[in-house]
Order: C-alpha cells, then sequence, then structure tokens
C-alpha cells in the first residue's frame, strides 16, 4: 500500500532498484499480472555504463518475450569471449544468438524501463528507502524523496539495489567473501583516433580493451600490470589512463570526454540465503566479483527471470509460498559457479610479462582451450546456455535443461493451425507452456490462464523434444518431460505450481 498526501494505491510487490535486474524483473511480474512500483534512489538514469556487453542466454530470454530485436537494433553483435583473457570462441554455442551484443547499460535501462512501463510498472525515482520492516502479511518501506517521506507496503520485495545494497544493510544480512586484491580502470569516453571496432592491445605490460558504444563514446578498459593493486577507492585520473594506454598500447586513441572513469576491483561476495522471509535479493545485491567475460548483469538479469513468474505466482495466491525457495535452490549455486569461475580468471588476466602464471596462461591457451568440448563448456558456462536446474533422480533426462530454439512444424493450439513455427515465440505471454505430440495422452490437458498448450504432429514431436511430452517455464526450462507413463497426468499438474486449468495453488 501506498499513502501519500491523502492518497492510497495498493500494489503486490516493491522492487528496489531500477538497474536491469530490477527492471526486468518488474517486467516479468508485471506481464504476470502483479502490480509492481519500482523504487530508484537516482532522480536520473545515469550515462554511464557498468555492463556493455549481454550474453547469448538473456538474448534468448528477450527473444521469448518478443523484444529481442529492440536490443539487437541498439547495440552491436561480437564473435569474441574470453577466459583469463584468453579468446573463448562464441560460434558453436547451440543457440542462434551464438555471440556477444556490445550495448551501453544505459541503452539496455533505458529499452527494459520501456517495457515495465509500458506493462503498467511504476517507477518511482529519486526515492531513497531509509526503513524496512516485514511481518507474515507484509512488506513496508520508507523512502525518502524532496525533503518528504513516502510509505508502501506490498506482499513482498525484490532487493535489486546492487552490490551496496540498502536493503540488505537494514536487513542485516552478511555479505562475505574476498576483498579487493587487484584494480583496474574503466571509462566511457571519445575517442578522436578511435580503433576499427572491438579492439585488445596486450603487451608485458598489461592491456587495452576498446569497445564502441554509439554516439561517439566508446568503453575502455585499462589493466596496468604497475598500477593493478592500487585500492579501488583512490580516484582514477585521466592522464593516468591515458599513460597506461600509451606505455601498452602505444597510443592513447585521443580519449577525451570522460562520462565515466573509476577504478574496480575484484572483490568477490555472495550472501548466504536468497531469500529472507518476504525479501528477495537478485542480481548484485545477491552476488558481486570481477567484470570477467560480461557475467555480471546478465546473471542478475537470469535471476530476474526465475524468480519473476515464482514471485508472480505466490503474490497473487496461485502458488504456495514454498515455491520461493525454489528460487534460492536453482539460483545460488548459479551464484556460487559464477564466483568460482570470475575468480579463476582474475590472476590470469593480471598475469603479464615475467609473472609466474604467463607461462599457465600460455599453456591453457596452446594446450587446454583446444581440446576438443573445453571451450565449448566454459562458453556455455559464462553465456547461461549451459545451465541446468537440479532435478528429481528419477525425472526425465530434459529436465531442468533450457528448451531451445526448435523449429516446430504444423503447430496446433486448440485445434487451430499456427502460424509460429518456432519455440521462443510460443512463451511471449510469459505462461507456462505444454508442447506435446497430437497422439499423447497430455494433448488432451485443458488450457488455462497460466497454461498454454500446443500440439505437434506424432511423427516429429518426440523426435524433436526428445519425450512425447514436456512442461516448459516461463524462463524456458522444462520443467516436466514424458507423456507415455501411467502417472503423467499426476506428475504434469505437480509440476504445475498454478494447479493448471483449474488455478489452485500446489506446494512446490
Amino acid at each position: 500500500m501506498r499513502e501519500e498526501m491523502g492518497k492510497t494505491m495498493t500494489g503486490s510487490v516493491i522492487v528496489v532498484g531500477a538497474g536491469p535486474t530490477g527492471l526486468a524483473v518488474a517486467a516479468e511480474l508485471a506481464l504476470a499480472g502483479t502490480t509492481v512500483t519500482v523504487v530508484e534512489r537516482r532522480a536520473e538514469r545515469p550515462l554511464g555504463s557498468k555492463a556493455t556487453a549481454m550474453q547469448a542466454r538473456v538474448l534468448e530470454l528477450l527473444d521469448m518475450r518478443g523484444v529481442v530485436d529492440t536490443f539487437l537494433a541498439a547495440g552491436m553483435p561480437w564473435g569474441k569471449g574470453h577466459f583469463g583473457g584468453l579468446p573463448l570462441p562464441l560460434d558453436q554455442l547451440p543457440s542462434r544468438y551464438n555471440h556477444l551484443l556490445v550495448i551501453p547499460q544505459h541503452r539496455t535501462e533505458l529499452l527494459l524501463e520501456q517495457r515495465a512501463t509500458a506493462l503498467g510498472v511504476t517507477v518511482l525515482r529519486g526515492h531513497r528507502v531509509t526503513g524496512l520492516d516485514q511481518d507474515d502479511h507484509a512488506v513496508t518501506v520508507i523512502a525518502d524523496h524532496d525533503g518528504g517521506q513516502l510509505r508502501l507496503s506490498a506482499d513482498y520485495l525484490v532487493a535489486a539495489d546492487g552490490s551496496r545494497s540498502t536493503v540488505r544493510e537494514l536487513l542485516g544480512v552478511a555479505f562475505p567473501g574476498q576483498d579487493d586484491q587487484w584494480t583496474s580502470i574503466a571509462a566511457e569516453v571519445r575517442l578522436t583516433d578511435p580503433p576499427a571496432g572491438v579492439s585488445l592491445a596486450s603487451g608485458p605490460l598489461g592491456k587495452v580493451n576498446t569497445a564502441p558504444l554509439g554516439d561517439g563514446y566508446y568503453k575502455v578498459i585499462c589493466t596496468d600490470s604497475r598500477r593493478n593493486r592500487i585500492p579501488v577507492d583512490e580516484p582514477a585520473t585521466l592522464d593516468e589512463l591515458r599513460s597506461s594506454m600509451r606505455d601498452i598500447a602505444g597510443t592513447d586513441h585521443g580519449i577525451t570526454d570522460p562520462l565515466l572513469l573509476a577504478r574496480f576491483g575484484d572483490a568477490s561476495r555472495q550472501i548466504e540465503q536468497y531469500r529472507h522471509k518476504r525479501v528477495l535479493f537478485a542480481g548484485d545485491a545477491a552476488h558481486m566479483h570481477y567484470p570477467a567475460g560480461g557475467q555480471g548483469m546478465n546473471t542478475g538479469i537470469q535471476d530476474a527471470f526465475n524468480l519473476g513468474w515464482k514471485l508472480a505466482a505466490v503474490a497473487d495466491g496461485r502458488a504456495h509460498p514454498a515455491l520461493l525457495d525454489t528460487y534460492h535452490a536453482e539460483r545460488h549455486p548459479v551464484g556460487q559457479q559464477l564466483l568460482a569461475n570470475t575468480r579463476a580468471q582474475v590472476p590470469l588476466i593480471m598475469a603479464f610479462g615475467d609473472d609466474p602464471l604467463t607461462a599457465t596462461k600460455q599453456y591453457l591457451a596452446t594446450e587446454i582451450l583446444p581440446i576438443p568440448g573445453v571451450a565449448a563448456h566454459i562458453a556455455g558456462t559464462e553465456s547461461g546456455i549451459g545451465i541446468r536446474y537440479p532435478a528429481e533422480e528419477d525425472a526425465h533426462p530434459r529436465v531442468g535443461h533450457r528448451l531451445p530454439d526448435l523449429h516446430l512444424p504444423a503447430l496446433r493450439e486448440n485445434g487451430t493451425p499456427l502460424d509460429e513455427h518456432r519455440a521462443f515465440p510460443l512463451l511471449r505471454d510469459g505462461n507456462f507452456l505444454l508442447l506435446t505430440t497430437a497422439d499423447s495422452p497430455m494433448a488432451d490437458t485443458p488450457a488455462g490462464r497460466h497454461l498454454r498448450v500446443v500440439t505437434l504432429p506424432a511423427d516429429d514431436g518426440e523426435t524433436l523434444l526428445g519425450a512425447p511430452s514436456v512442461l516448459v517455464r516461463p524462463d524456458g526450462h522444462i520443467a516436466w518431460a514424458g507423456g507415455d507413463g501411467t502417472d503423467d497426468r499426476a506428475a504434469l499438474h505437480a509440476a504445475l505450481p498454478h494447479g493448471g486449468a483449474t488455478g489452485r495453488p500446489v506446494a512446490a
């Protein structure tokens, strides 16, 4: 509930933080019919960009919602990732988005906010959360703005307010991990003599990455082996960056007009529980790390898609609150893997010249990464394509995996032929999707408000799906697969947190 100047507004979920994670989860909640208010301390969207790349899995998720083309038009595809500074080809990823998308964070936030507000989300900028309380029925926050205070209450709250999370601090939630050991400099600048496209200059003294962001600006990441122990809170200067770039790359490319100029470090932390009663943590508020491989924002957006449909189902009474515990069970291990991956990369990234790890880096490049499957496995991990969520021991092998964007012929819904022949567009409404062969006993499953049922020809379906029927979650992961067993209908019903067509809540 929102109370201000005698007015009362109701809401189901408060999201604190209007970064990519907060805006993504707000849009997912609103798509499912939940009333959402986003509270953001910044009065204006910052122009500088911390994150500048989208990974394949996030592009797939945006495709599932029918908005990926807007993001693709605002960015530039780039076919190379890296591990510890070593090139990591992405063209073998089993996705139509087998590349990175270079796109500045402020543009990503603009597009995500436009989507969220179009779905009915209210975004309150210039509101700084100063108080938080929760009980068995609601969460209440106090936000300061324009010299006054605003009181908001809702059923649940999502903390997506970054690595210095105010919500985490107010709740007294620990953020264990390691402090900074190494630092680099990030800048968003104009270049009077820019390199062509995305560029990497590397030598005995360090490395310089540059990438075009549009509007005449470039992202520059500089790691100078002589300056990579400077504390992260010591301001970086343009003269320092110019000097490092000239020594490492032979030119500073004529840098000028910095929108962003800051030192960043490799501090690595993760909260122990993503759910604290009625408060759920996502993105950098739950996990932070050195930005190796462009994984941070992408992991946060994937947090949002995992949490959004679950929280929407619980907030409006369609599902048991225990469903929210599966958010922690599925995403906390992904965060652990993220920290392990980035921690392993940092010493390699910082190894130059006669550093002992330089030999290790060379050995990885020539002997390990070329081994068939090694680079593909790392690329799958960093891109999010390779994530599989835990499944019961007796579950079908497809359960927990993402559904690829299959080409599906002769689809029918309620007996009517569909013009669509791809899997992803079938998830645009954010509901569960039952894909089933026409001759499966599951084909007569009644559709409902939150369940879509689409059939394939019997000759094609099982070969494409790997089972006669698969139930796909709103986030594109397979919740159940089967369709030829006597207990399958009960198993299908149990996999639906909203009880299928009946809407009866089912404990997760």
